[in-house]
């Protein structure tokens, strides 16, 4: 294979043709689906251009000398095509192909939003970008398809669009596997409350830390948290519950009637006694003496 910037463009009397425009629904032997474009045909000799606008695949179904080619903004290659040799033309890239000789090809025209969708279908939520390979490639599971491709456009009782649009499928997984890469998306953060969840915090937050100490003891409201048998805090006035967060530390004895009375002298010892015995303990000996709730 060599390499060249003429051979692209020398010794042509032939316009330069769009092969893009080979595949258009006016050829009997093209068929346009929901899921792409797809024809065979015998190409003429001279230069033809795939546009950057949808992504392409070519298929030669015949062996091809003196083929010169490039992608993008690549040297063009020279080099003798072997039947089943593949051009995959990403949607951004334009690529240019001169045949010598007339050539039987298959093409196959895939919309952006067509092959993403191939691909989310395969890979899931990945981001993929098709790599082409190397000009001149010879890819024999292609060369089936565009055979399979061939026969269908071909026959003589009819084309099925459905078994078209299944075989423009098949070739868009393959070259997806074969030709692309994948790229797995950031995982988004899960865990964490949820805004309603996350407000009433705030709000939780933003009344209680600017009462008095006493206050935020006796008035405190939190439903999640209530003791055994929803008992309330009954005495003076006071309408909170008495929170879970608040067992633990009463096992501790963290919250022991006589260091709760030195805190908050607001409070009484007989309410306090009464509510720190609803608290449940791990077992009989840490539960204070005296009724329960």
């Amino acid at each position: 294979m060599t390499s060249s910037e003429h051979d692209l463009d020398a010794g042509f009397d032939p316009p330069e043709l769009d092969l893009q425009s080979v595949s258009s629904t006016t050829d009997e032997r093209t068929i346009a689906t929901q899921r792409g474009r797809a024809s065979c045909s015998v190409i003429a000799p001279g230069l033809h251009t795939f546009e950057a606008s949808d992504h392409v695949v070519y298929v030669g179904l015949e062996a091809a000398p003196g083929v010169c080619a490039s992608l993008g903004g690549a040297k063009a290659e020279r080099y003798d095509a072997a039947a089943g040799s593949i051009i995959v033309k990403p949607a951004h890239l334009e690529a240019r192909l001169r045949l010598s000789k007339a050539r039987e090809s298959a093409i196959i025209v895939y919309p952006d939003d067509s092959l993403k969708e191939l691909a989310r279908q395969q890979f899931g939520p990945v981001e993929t970008e098709l790599m082409p390979p190397p000009l001149g490639t010879r890819d024999f599971n292609a060369l089936r398809i565009a055979k399979l491709l061939k026969a269908e456009l071909t026959k003589k009782e009819g084309v099925s669009h459905v078994h078209i649009e299944q075989l423009i499928a098949i070739m868009g997984i393959h070259v997806l596997y074969a030709y692309a890469s994948r790229t797995s998306r950031p995982e988004q953060f899960k865990g964490g409350l949820s805004r309603q969840s996350a407000r009433k915090l705030q709000e939780f937050l933003s009344i209680n830390l600017t009462r008095k100490k006493g206050d935020r003891i006796a008035h405190v409201e939190i439903p999640a948290g209530q003791c055994s048998g929803d008992a309330r805090l009954d005495g003076d006035g006071h309408r909170g519950f008495v929170s879970r967060c608040d067992f633990k530390a009463a096992r501790r004895r963290d919250f022991a009637p006589g260091k709760l009375s030195r805190l908050e002298p607001d409070l009484s010892k007989q309410h306090i006694n009464g509510n720190v015995r609803c608290l449940p303990a791990t077992d009989a000996a840490e539960r204070p003496a005296g009724p329960g709730c």
